[in-house]
């Protein structure tokens, strides 16, 4: 357990879930009952850690962690910063990220405004943008794929960079759970949710997509660069930020922590 300032920082326990989940909830305006369908059947919800910054017993901060695994190593992914509101400006979650930084080693995080995690050794190394993929609707049927399917095409990908993320069974599983249908295209597949995609692997050739109507895509810029994805308009969403390691990771959104 990690003291500052008469507060402690260390991992949550089972019967404090529920107040951890509330604090996520108050901190970004989230629905409690709609978020906690996602937060108890998140297929991933036993890897994950969960640490808090408490006040006695209170819960007043929290910090998501995820462990990754790349071709070049193990990179924790780091999500759910957050301060009770009437808490904040004490600088409460520098100290309480600097508690959790020293247990987990490198790490990787999405973050708005880079100011709070750049004082802590954080380097904007990649950017997510959205834009818009081609389309032309040549009166084609999409073919859904299964997972083994896109297993099998994305292990391929995978091995080709080992700056890029591996998937295991649990990902795999993760992958399923989470929104949007996969449906093949050429060689490779895109995995679509209401209009947008987050995962693609195709060639130039797939382009553009058989469909009628506009299909965003939300993906980092360097993956959508080394993929030569055509996407147009592509404009900034987020900042893609690391610590302690000095490659840049390559992941699809879909498997955003």
């Amino acid at each position: 357990m990690g003291g500052l300032l008469g507060l402690a920082v260390r991992k949550v326990r089972k019967d404090e879930e529920d107040a951890y989940l509330a604090l996520l909830c108050r901190a970004f305006g989230l629905n409690l009952g709609q978020s906690a369908l996602a937060f108890y059947s998140d297929p991933l919800f036993s890897r994950r850690e969960r640490w808090a910054l408490f006040d006695g017993r209170e819960l007043i901060g929290s910090v998501s962690t995820l462990e990754m695994t790349f071709g070049r190593g193990g990179v924790t992914g780091i999500s759910n910063v957050a301060i009770q509101p009437e808490r904040r400006g004490q600088g409460l979650a520098q100290r309480m990220l600097e508690h959790v930084l020293d247990q987990v080693g490198p790490a990787c995080l999405f973050a708005n405004q880079p100011d709070l995690y750049q004082r802590l050794g954080f380097k904007v190394v990649d950017e997510v943008i959205r834009g818009t993929l081609p389309t032309r609707d040549h009166g084609g049927v999409l073919e859904k794929v299964n997972a083994s399917a896109a297993r099998d095409v994305y292990r391929r990908w995978s091995s080709e960079d080992n700056r890029r993320l591996v998937r295991d069974d649990a990902r795999w599983t993760y992958w399923t759970w989470a929104k949007g249908v996969a449906f093949a295209l050429g060689n490779g597949y895109v995995k679509l949710d209401s209009g947008s995609t987050r995962e693609i692997i195709a060639s130039k050739d797939g382009f553009p997509l058989d469909l009628s109507g506009t299909v965003d895509w939300i993906g980092l810029r360097e993956v959508t660069r080394d993929m030569d994805i055509p996407v147009e308009n592509g404009q900034f969403e987020l900042l893609f930020m690391t610590w302690g390691i000095d490659w840049v990771p390559r992941m699809f959104l879909t498997d955003q922590f």
